[in-house]
């Protein structure tokens, strides 16, 4: 037993034995601190580790993409069966002119779209093909097996060709002939069951037989049949890069022979591509196909370029620059076959991360072709295994440069030996949406056809034979690269998809669009001025020759006189300056080739109504346009208010004032106008205000705070009414002190502060009956924190404000108020889009971070995902890695949609503890998956309908609440769907602070029937609130006693809920708002 009269010296000597042990312990060499050699040797550990898992990861992900061994026969039984019906083909006896060709045009269509084309006449003959062979990527075995469609070459003898069919597309017409040849006679070949004729890679030059193999398997296998001049068929030097094989004559019977001879590089490439293809093939063959590895890295590369839609068009990064790179990679000692999987493809990255190909290409053996002079002439140089054929020559700079871009991110992924960043490189696809800061697209075909005849140069129509797409490419990046120099990071070319047609069909007529996607410079994208030569300078007359009537000039502080062009004034509100870009876009369109502004669909701004003032609201003044800019005037306000608290005299100093008000971190969507007032009546203060501004004030720390909650609650109160007497005596401002809170009216704004004290959190949560309220003051103490994070974040870039905005006025508009969803989710759900989406750059337009917003909510599996957002990298990887754990251990104690911030990582999710719902949850994903379908189709149209995305349907719910307009209380919100009417009857009146009948209400009736119903009811204005019966509602039930309640007698020992009343009651409740009630059958 304890002796409470025991001495203490006993203890304290063994206290003291125990503290000498410890030390020698210490000193011993057991204990001694790791060296550096140890350390190291750990952290090599953990990289291996990581790389091993890494490297795992990879092999599951390419054995899923793996074709399997049942597939592989069938393709290479069927692949002979081809090659034997090819070669048994026998040659025509005799040449014929190209106008005498019965068969073409009747059994099969040609094609070729000639209608531009003064074709020259030429002879044909059909020659046994000279070899069919395999090529393309089941040639090197990195087919997949999402899409299995194998490429044959069909060589075509030298004797078909004469000595200058490489002259006016006399080559690709023949070789058109004779792909409709082979697909004449493949119609009756009973192994396939469809013909089709497309283009290779939308080369119109260069058609393709798509052939569909009859077989029982489940995946569809097509075979690409590729159409080539038999080596050695022409001399290679005819197509160095400078030559020209097109004359003008081919465009215009009227135009000699003689005419100007521009050299013709894409033409002579597409030629030069078929001649050299055998030994390309042959050369991939002996060099990469024996590296099993390198193969693979292929094959994951391959898919990498396809997930960010970077291989596709005409001017896409395609499989054989991919392979053809590898290959030089092998041959410059930077791949081998001791290499894993891993290496190779951290190798192709760490490679293309620093090339310069468009600076100074590159070439896998010693060209006879200067490099410097190809880069004057292509893009971007590479040349292949001949030295003669430049493998890039298609491929857009503006591509190049944003492959090396996402290879420089995708190195830093794996750098950083995360396992969970395996999934953004391989296994996300990055729609081109998702992208991008803008998007614009032109698709008024006559306006198109019109710019190239005004305004393209004959040199690149005989260049692109004719080809619109790549020609018109040319001209507007050319203007917009320009024209934007300084703004933007990259102008991009958004792929077009290609059409395929039946054999036995004309080719279509080519619907002419063109899209680009633009990300901006977050430095200089809102710079109001361009700012150009000094008058004097030779350069001067060219800069007003470009920008027209938009050029100026101007008289800077320094004493420099320049052209300059100006777009907005420096005093506009951020919501103008984002869209600067967009208006130099519009401007040189509209200067250069004269497509106004309606026929392109530019799509950058449009959400930004959302966060407008209303027009009943709105005033000259920019500062009152949007609730970004009010929320500016609120912060210096509150600023201001909170220098005035810090140096009031009081027992104890205030040490600090912190907002806790979405407006404070620029995120409250109704907008803050400075019109409260203080009304004084007899005795009585009343507050007016639409809105007020939550704070919190700290006091400092002190040991004679009480120790029992009612007792700290009379002390707060004593210090709201000392603070509320000081701000009105010293510093003049109208405030009122309450049992715990201090409200002052400043600038026309309402502030209301709560008084926080520690000790009164500490002892709420030692009373069990105070759980619920020591975790609102919980949310109290940690808001605050989170505010100024969510404050940084915006400073950092201020599209996060205005995109929480829209994302919010989104919810609201599809009746998904706080209470179901509550703001705060929503904002750290959408800083988790700029802090920890790591697919993308930081978005720099508000309408594109919603987008981002929106596909994380589509496609993120909420049942096992949990949100860690990690203001200021101050959370460790055990640390996050135990949350993970934790989360997925005891998954059933978090709710719904979980988020946890480095300020409350021990609080499983308190944010949405109560709300969301799995239901709420649910619907808003469906809700978010269809709105980008819906935006994917406005994107593509002629015109962007902004309203359809901000209106509700009110199908589907049983029972819906029309409200009195008159007592509905404005936002000062803008209104998608304001009409003369409704615009009268807005009530204009400042009510008194916190006042809303329509909360009140909605208050009401979820605290009476949350058992029997949802609520639904848009805060932005909504005039209606929608019911949707509970599934227990509608089910009988025999008799229970203890739940009776709201129920009826339906005979049989049977109960029901009496529905007809409680629609009544809701009537009674809502008495003087409840305009009408319809009841949705």
């Amino acid at each position: 037993m304890l002796n409470p009269n025991r001495s203490d010296k006993p203890s304290n000597k063994r206290k003291k034995e125990v503290t000498q042990n410890a030390e020698k312990k210490l000193k011993s060499n057991n204990y001694k601190a790791a060296t550096q050699e140890e350390l190291n040797q750990l952290q090599e550990s953990c990289v291996d580790l990581s790389e091993t898992v890494l490297s795992l990861q990879i092999e599951n992900i390419l054995k899923s993409f793996k074709i399997s061994a049942k597939y592989e026969h069938f393709i290479e039984t069927w692949l002979a069966g081809l090659t034997e019906f090819f070669g048994s083909l026998p040659s025509e006896s005799e040449k014929k002119q190209s106008s005498e060709i019965k068969w073409l045009n009747k059994k099969v269509i040609n094609p070729m779209n000639n209608e531009q084309f003064n074709l020259p006449k030429f002879v044909f003959q059909f020659l046994t093909p000279k070899s069919i062979r395999l090529t393309g990527s089941k040639l090197l075995s990195t087919l997949q097996s999402d899409n299995i469609s194998v490429d044959v070459a069909v060589e075509m003898p030298k004797k078909c060709f004469q000595k200058e069919d490489y002259l006016n597309t006399i080559y690709h017409q023949k070789k058109a002939i004779y792909l409709c040849y082979l697909a004449s006679k493949l119609r009756k070949w009973d192994q396939q069951t469809n013909l089709e004729f497309t283009y290779d890679r939308l080369d119109a030059l260069r058609p393709i037989l798509r052939i569909t193999a009859t077989s029982d398997l489940k995946k569809t296998i097509t075979c690409n049949v590729h159409v080539q001049a038999e080596e050695g068929s022409f001399k290679l030097s005819r197509f160095v890069p400078w030559n020209s094989n097109v004359r003008d004559a081919l465009f215009d019977a009227s135009d000699s022979e003689s005419g100007d001879i521009v050299p013709t590089p894409h033409h002579n490439m597409s030629i030069m591509r078929d001649l050299t293809s055998l030994a390309n093939d042959n050369f991939l063959v002996e060099t990469v196909k024996p590296v099993v590895n390198v193969t693979k890295g292929i094959s994951l590369f391959k898919l990498w370029l396809k997930a960010r839609c970077l291989n596709e068009d005409f001017c896409g990064f395609n499989g054989h620059i991919v392979s053809m790179f590898a290959a030089y990679l092998i041959k410059t000692k930077k791949l081998n076959s001791s290499m894993s999987v891993f290496d190779v493809i951290r190798s192709i990255f760490l490679n293309l991360k620093f090339s310069k190909w468009h600076v100074k290409g590159i070439a896998i053996v010693e060209t006879m072709i200067p490099i410097e002079k190809s880069n004057e002439i292509f893009d971007v140089v590479f040349y292949d295994s001949t030295g003669w054929y430049n493998v890039c020559g298609s491929l857009s700079l503006d591509i190049y440069l944003r492959t090396i871009e996402e290879s420089s991110r995708a190195l830093a992924f794996l750098d950083s030996k995360n396992v969970n960043n395996f999934r953004y490189l391989f296994l996300q696809d990055m729609n081109p949406l998702f992208q991008f800061d803008h998007l614009f697209h032109i698709t008024e075909t006559a306006k198109l056809d019109k710019i190239l005849s005004e305004h393209g140069c004959k040199s690149d129509r005989d260049n692109y034979v004719g080809q619109w797409y790549p020609h018109i490419l040319k001209l507007f990046t050319s203007i917009l690269r320009r024209g934007l120099t300084g703004r933007i990071h990259s102008l991009t070319p958004l792929p077009t998809k290609g059409s395929s047609w039946q054999v036995t069909e004309s080719p279509p007529n080519t619907v002419k669009t063109l899209s680009f996607g633009i990300k901006l410079n977050m430095d200089n994208c809102l710079d109001v001025l361009t700012k150009g030569p000094q008058a004097n300078h030779v350069d001067a007359e060219s800069f007003k020759l470009f920008w027209g009537s938009k050029s100026d000039l101007r008289r800077f502080q320094d004493g420099n006189i320049t052209e300059s062009c100006v777009w907005a004034s420096p005093s506009d509100n951020l919501m103008k300056k984002r869209l600067i870009t967009r208006d130099i876009c519009l401007f040189l369109m509209n200067h250069h080739y004269n497509i106004k502004a309606p026929h392109i669909n530019y799509v950058a701004g449009q959400f930004d109504l959302a966060y407008r003032v209303s027009r009943t609201f709105a005033n000259s003044d920019s500062e009152y346009e949007n609730s970004e800019n009010l929320a500016l005037a609120v912060i210096r306000s509150f600023d201001d208010l909170a220098k005035m608290l810090r140096s009031l005299d009081v027992e104890l100093e205030v040490t600090s004032v912190l907002g806790s008000s979405p407006v404070f971190r620029y995120c409250e969507i109704n907008p803050v106008l400075p019109n409260a007032t203080l009304l004084e009546k007899e005795n009585l203060k009343i507050f007016q205000s639409y809105r007020t501004n939550d704070g919190v004030i700290e006091l400092a720390s002190s040991g004679k705070w009480p120790d029992d909650v009612v007792a700290i609650n009379h002390v707060k109160a004593a210090f709201c009414l000392k603070i509320a007497q000081q701000l009105n005596e010293k510093c003049q401002l109208k405030s009122r002190g309450n049992v715990d809170t201090v409200e002052v009216l400043k600038d026309g704004f309402l502030f209301r502060f709560k008084l926080l004290v520690k000790k009164e959190l500490a002892l709420m949560k030692e009373m069990p009956q105070r759980k619920m309220d020591s975790f609102l003051m919980e949310k109290d103490f940690i808001l605050p924190k989170l505010n100024t994070a969510l404050h940084t974040l915006y400073l950092k870039n201020p599209c996060y404000g205005p995109a929480v905005l829209i994302a919010k006025r989104w919810l609201y508009s599809q009746l998904i108020d706080p209470f179901l969803w509550p703001d705060i989710c929503t904002e750290l759900l959408m800083a988790y889009v700029f802090i920890e989406n790591k697919s993308y750059d930081q978005p720099l337009q508000p309408q594109f971070a919603f987008i981002r917003f929106l596909e994380l909510l589509r496609t993120t599996d909420w049942r096992s995902h949990l949100v860690i957002l990690d203001f200021s990298e101050e959370l460790k990887d055990t640390q996050i890695s135990e949350m993970e754990n934790n989360f997925k251990s005891d998954r059933n104690s978090y709710p719904p949609l979980s988020i946890i911030t480095s300020y409350d990582t021990k609080k499983n999710s308190m944010w949405s503890k109560l709300a969301p719902t799995v239901e709420v949850l649910t619907r808003v994903t469906i809700l978010s998956n269809h709105t980008i379908q819906l935006f994917e189709e406005n994107m593509l149209s002629d015109v962007f309908r902004t309203k359809m995305f901000f209106k509700a349907s009110y199908e589907g719910y049983d029972v819906l609440l029309a409200l009195r307009k008159n007592h509905l209380r404005t936002t000062h919100i803008y209104d998608f769907f304001m009409n003369t009417k409704k615009h009268n009857l807005v009530d204009k009146t400042v009510p008194a602070a916190g006042f809303n009948p329509v909360d009140y209400f909605l208050r009401e009736l979820r605290a009476a029937y949350s058992d029997l119903a949802i609520f639904f009811y848009n805060p932005c204005g909504g005039d209606t609130i929608a019911v949707l019966w509970k599934p227990n509602v509608l089910e009988v039930s025999d008799f229970d006693p203890n739940n009776m309640n709201g129920r009826r007698y339906r005979g049989h020992q049977k109960y029901e809920y009496n529905l007809p009343q409680i629609i009544e009651d809701f009537q009674i409740i809502g008495r003087g708002l409840v305009e009408n009630v319809i009841q949705n059958k």
